[in-house]
């Protein structure tokens, strides 16, 4: 998709990193008799950007987590990677400082069980106590997201890679309070696991009923450590097609729900990804445009007092042309950039929204995954960049 708009002077940022209202939807005329719940969900629940959010605030909206009057305060955040735990001290220092000044006030990284209990009870802290120091003495709100199996406590049959799904939930679940239990002066959200419905993130094929389980393990043994804590389920990945590698957002929440998960988590997952569209544009595959569709699922379940989190939200810039997901331009992320925190004010049943992420991770535009920063990997920001901070101060 390519948009035009004026093209703004960049600025650079020095991170040291290796070297008033809701969207009105006139579609009527363009569909005919098809309605736009059949557009959009083919049936399976209804639109997001549309008269249903504005019911959905009234009638069941929760109280938002977090504090503040704007839009960064509140729920603005950013989604890093393992990446950062490798940074000296000054690096992380100016990526945390040039994170902090966009105003957003959350940050999302892995706490990776291999590197805490690389051997089963022998427990690593130095590199986490290091990050999570530096982040809270910046006023950022942490999303712990527990992840990955260490080479010991993988299942037989799944080796050579650590996210294997655990092959003891009780050697799991000693991680899950060990870990919380730890930082619970400083951390108190945390995500199960990322993109459970991916074979790249769930070795042994996504699989809603073992990830569920998993769940229901994981729940009591965070609340033990810390009864006060926020759990959030594994964001979700998008995916159209079920295969031995991939399962349908939608269809893997209800599985879920159907094995019992109910009780068992805080706040519903999901990474909303909207590219190649913007978030108002009315397609099957557009996420955010649909996500009123999974709150709508919880009230049915009986969590109607419960938020859905965007983990990871964000579009890539490049040239990347593939068979299922494409690039977009710099003006059609910078869209992206605002348009996910307009729509989010507008709904207290959505809570945080982190942006994949701040600093592309290469330079190499042809490469989708190095591209998704809103700073390109030799510190110029992109139009995005700028998007971004005005979002930040957004009143909510």
């Amino acid at each position: 998709m390519s948009r035009t708009s004026h093209r703004r002077a960049r600025t650079s940022i020095r991170l040291g990193i290796g070297a008033s209202g809701l969207v009105a939807l006139i579609l009527a005329a363009v569909l005919g008799g098809t309605s736009i719940r059949e557009l959009v969900t083919g049936g399976n629940g209804v639109s997001a950007i549309d008269a249903r959010d504005a019911e959905r605030a009234v009638r069941f909206g929760p109280r938002r987590v977090g504090g503040g009057d704007t839009v960064g305060r509140a729920i603005g955040g950013i989604a890093e990677t393992p990446s950062l735990l490798g940074l000296d001290d000054a690096s992380l220092g100016r990526l945390l400082d040039s994170i902090q000044s966009t105003g957003a006030s959350w940050i999302r990284f892995d706490f990776l069980w291999p590197t805490i209990e690389p051997q089963d009870n022998q427990w690593s802290w130095r590199t986490y106590d290091r990050v999570v120091t530096a982040v809270r003495a910046r006023g950022l709100n942490i999303l712990g997201l527990l992840a990955y199996t260490p080479a010991w406590a993988r299942p037989a049959g799944c080796t050579g890679t650590d996210k294997c799904p655990p092959g003891d939930l009780a050697a799991w679940q000693d991680f899950a309070t060990t870990t919380v239990s730890h930082y619970k002066a400083s951390v108190t959200h945390w995500e199960v696991w990322n993109e459970p419905n991916l074979r790249g993130f769930w070795a042994t094929g996504p699989d809603p009923v073992a990830y569920a389980e998993l769940l229901k393990a994981t729940y009591p043994a965070v609340k033990q450590a810390d009864p006060t804590a926020v759990v959030v389920t594994g964001g979700l990945a998008p995916a159209e097609t079920r295969d031995a590698d991939r399962y349908p957002i939608y269809d893997f929440v209800v599985a879920m729900y159907a094995s019992g998960i109910h009780g068992s988590f805080d706040a519903l997952g999901l990474h909303p990804y909207t590219y190649p569209y913007v978030p108002d544009d009315a397609v099957k595959y557009n996420n955010y445009f649909n996500l009123g569709k999974y709150y709508d699922l919880m009230v049915a379940n009986g969590d109607s007092d419960k938020q859905v989190w965007s983990t990871e939200a964000g579009a890539p810039t490049g040239t990347y042309v593939g068979a299922d997901r494409r690039s977009v331009d710099e003006a059609t992320q910078a869209v992206v950039a605002k348009r996910i925190y307009e729509i989010a004010a507008k709904r207290p049943w959505q809570g945080p929204v982190f942006w994949f992420c701040f600093r592309d991770y290469g330079p190499n535009p042809g490469e989708i995954e190095e591209n998704f920063g809103l700073v390109r990997n030799d510190g110029a920001t992109k139009q995005s960049y700028e998007e971004f901070v005005v979002a930040m101060q957004l009143a909510i």
